[in-house]
């Protein structure tokens, strides 16, 4: 597994110690979870493909942050510049994502992804506004293909103009990455001997890590899994659902009829006196139909012991005992109504 982290801010004033701490600082965070390729400096094996008026693809090489600038300066039309590396021999049905965190400066900067594969074939992003801060870019790779070629690219789009785009990282992934966050409060150790290498990241303004058994952001935006952010791990396999925007961040759409939930190997068992709590935000249109969240032993076998679902376009409590007793109850309110 690699890890990434990033802290960005300005020197405070000296009241309360001699290294202050801003209220307003930030530290982005990324943990991948074995990568099949990951450039985290861009110091070489990158060679010129497409050239421009003027172009330079460097390291910045300087306590301002470990990525490389691409410099690009065009003639009377634009038409960009680009740089290349070769992949290890990756499989896109193992690695679909090709991922970057990037930002744009100058004059009109935009910028452009590409994978060539063994078959000559091609995904590419097309040319894109690039952001004036980091910000993170997935691309899915088409499916049973093997990885050749990246190319990065830089355009300003504006005839005789000068632009810049910050290169972070770049990477092969399964899935997204774990905890793709800005942190507002974070302490961080870092201790070397001559032997060991420490990192510590604390969060200190997170009120439910350790409270809840699964919690899920479903930000993740792309991929086959969605990531447990509670200390439990229990990251949840996507099953024929497509990620969508949600009321917060993002979501997942699920569609009854193909099947489609979010496995989080959850199944407690709740003694009679016991209690669980299931919090969600749900959107679903009048005359929806179906489970909206369940827990019990598999799909298959003893699912439905405890559930929440749509009745009448209200939200239906069923529950069933160990003696195949059920009970159930339906709500007064009807939240079945596309809000």
């Amino acid at each position: 597994m690699a890890e990434e982290a990033r802290a960005e801010g300005r020197r405070g004033g000296e009241e309360g110690g001699l290294t202050p701490t801003p209220a307003w600082a930030q530290c982005h965070v990324e943990v991948y979870e074995q990568p099949g390729w990951l450039d985290d400096c861009f110091r070489s094996g990158w060679a010129k493909v497409q050239s421009a008026e003027s172009e330079s693809f460097v390291n910045t090489g300087d306590v301002s942050g470990d990525y490389a600038t691409m410099t690009v300066t065009e003639g009377a039309t634009p038409g960009g510049c680009g740089y290349q590396k070769t992949l290890p021999s990756l499989g896109s049905s193992s690695y679909p994502l090709i991922r970057l965190r990037l930002r744009g400066r100058g004059t009109a900067p935009q910028y452009k992804v590409e994978v060539e594969y063994t078959d000559a074939s091609v995904t590419g992003s097309g040319w894109t506004d690039a952001p004036t801060a980091f910000e993170a870019k997935t691309m899915e790779l088409a499916s049973s293909k093997t990885l050749k070629y990246v190319r990065l690219y830089a355009r300003s789009n504006t005839g005789g103009g000068t632009a810049y785009i910050d290169y972070d990282y770049a990477a092969a992934l399964a899935n997204p990455p774990l905890v793709p966050l800005e942190l507002t409060e974070c302490d961080v150790d870092l201790q070397t001997t001559s032997a060991v290498s420490g990192f510590r990241l604390r969060m200190h303004d997170d009120v439910l890590l350790g409270v809840t058994a699964r919690r899920y952001s479903l930000d993740e935006g792309t991929g086959s899994k969605a990531y447990d952010l509670s200390i439990n791990k229990g990251h949840g396999a996507v099953v024929n659902a497509t990620w969508n925007v949600g009321r917060f961040g993002g979501c997942l759409y699920f569609l009854a009829s193909s099947s489609a939930r979010l496995g989080t190997g959850y199944k407690p068992t709740i003694p009679a006196g016991g209690a669980i709590t299931i919090a969600l935000w749900v959107k679903a249109p009048p005359g929806a139909s179906g489970v909206i969240a369940g827990s019990g032993k598999s799909v298959a076998g003893g699912f439905n012991r405890l559930q929440l679902n749509w009745s009448g376009d209200r939200v239906r409590v069923y529950a069933k005992d160990d003696a195949l007793n059920v009970l159930q109850y339906t709500g007064t309110v009807t939240t079945a109504d596309g809000a």
